[in-house]
């Protein structure tokens, strides 16, 4: 997957590679353009401007269909990597702090104070003084559990109207994160060695972090729509490099309305056909990334079984310390080897000891924990691959999967008790 949903490299590219081109095809011509300093700036602007606008579409693109591609995961169920989240903010440790005007008990805050001024046409504005954004670490909480989120570096945006109040000829304006705000998050997870467990949080270069009060549907629309106003801004900016190669080829002699229309009707038809490309390569890539995130949750699904593999024998040889050849003894080891943890508890009853023997019990935690995770990893990849199969179905993407060899991934099926003895 890309490092940056901005492509940085591909901007360049546009922004050099046009500038050659224009001025081999001008000297060609026998055209001497830019014949003036002024000239020459306003056609590195407007060609600077149409890659930045086109790299910021491609970029939302990119961001709507990675959004699109990965499931939404549980709190209990987020492993490596880029994950999608759904959930209730909460005070973590850290707690809370005191909103930098409201007072009011925050996880984020962004807060900026601008001073009222009159410019020369004797008009009032308003210009920022200072803003800044403060956060702790904070719980993403859902129906299994919570997920510890650090926002730092995150792409935050604010639910409902901000606090603003009037001190003279200042405006302090204060946007907050309360807790208990419905949030989505699309971010990456690492694991954090000291406390044994993942979190969310900046690791330098994943594609996108973003943290909403926004739906999931409604963001993708903005992605999408920001996409679209990013090509038709540098579809304009071609059409003006156009007219000014025009301009400069007729030595600045009016050139009526004809050439105008016609520039306009071959930058659209680039464009447009720019769209298209663009459409299926990202459907090709998101396609790609489907069939990579299967995977990654088909292997953490094989990091939590040898995990599950490693707490049995400990456990069955302290069953065996204590009770050797009773009924009840066959009935703890069957539950160990169909690793299901809630029949293990139930035969567990049957000896006091068990329950009170603290490395029992510790192990007994842990498996229970690692059957959880098998059985959200199981409907992580189950949702990835339905998702990847769906779309091997439906065309265009059945003929791209078709091309690019990408086939669909066959479902995991539950355990039963003989598959997990063998």
């Amino acid at each position: 997957m890309q490092d940056n949903l901005f492509p940085t490299s591909f901007v360049m590219g546009w922004i050099l590679g046009l500038l050659v081109i224009a001025y081999l095809l001008l000297r060609t011509l026998g055209i001497h353009y830019p014949s003036e300093p002024i000239d020459f700036f306003g056609f590195l602007l407007l060609n600077s401007i149409t890659g930045i606008c086109l790299g910021a579409a491609i970029g939302s693109l990119r961001k709507r269909h990675l959004m699109n591609s990965l499931p939404t995961s549980k709190t209990q169920g987020v492993f490596m990597g880029q994950v999608e989240l759904k959930g209730t903010a909460h005070a973590s440790e850290a707690g809370t702090f005191e909103g930098r005007f409201s007072g009011k008990p925050c996880l984020c805050c962004r807060w900026m104070i601008e001073e009222q001024y009159r410019n020369d046409k004797d008009e009032t504005k308003w210009r920022t003084v200072k803003t800044q954004t403060d956060h702790v670490p904070f719980f993403l909480r859902d129906e299994t559990g919570e997920i510890l989120v650090r926002p730092e570096s995150a792409e935050l945006e604010f639910p409902g109207q901000p606090f603003i109040e009037y001190q003279g000829n200042r405006r302090h304006t204060e946007y907050r994160l309360l807790p208990g705000t419905p949030l989505y998050l699309l971010g990456p997870a690492k694991f954090n060695e000291e406390t044994g467990k993942p979190e969310i949080c900046a690791d330098g270069h994943s594609p996108i972090f973003t943290i909403t009060p926004s739906d999931e549907e409604s963001t993708a629309r903005s992605e999408l729509l920001a996409a679209m106003i990013g090509l038709i801004f540098a579809w304009l900016c071609t059409s003006g490099l156009g007219i000014l190669i025009v301009g400069a080829a007729l030595e600045g002699r009016s050139f009526g309305a004809e050439p105008f229309f016609r520039i306009f009707g071959v930058t659209g038809t680039v464009f447009g056909s720019l769209g298209v490309l663009t459409y299926f390569y990202e459907k090709y890539a998101s396609l790609v990334a489907l069939r990579n995130y299967a995977l990654q949750g088909k292997s953490n699904l094989d990091v939590e079984f040898r995990r599950r593999s490693t707490l049995i024998p400990q456990l069955t040889a302290i069953v065996q310390g204590l009770r050797e050849h009773t009924e009840a003894l066959e009935l703890i080891l069957a539950a160990l080897r169909s690793g299901m943890a809630g029949k293990l508890r139930q035969a567990a009853e049957t000896y006091p000891e068990l329950g009170t023997n603290e490395n029992f019990r510790r192990l007994e935690e842990e498996l229970e924990r690692t059957e959880t995770k098998i059985s959200l990893a199981k409907n992580y990849f189950n949702d990835i691959a339905t998702n990847l199969n769906t779309r091997l179905e439906t065309i265009p993407d059945c003929w791209i999967g078709m091309l690019a060899g990408i086939r669909k991934l066959p479902l995991i099926q539950e355990e039963t008790s003989d598959e997990t003895a063998a």
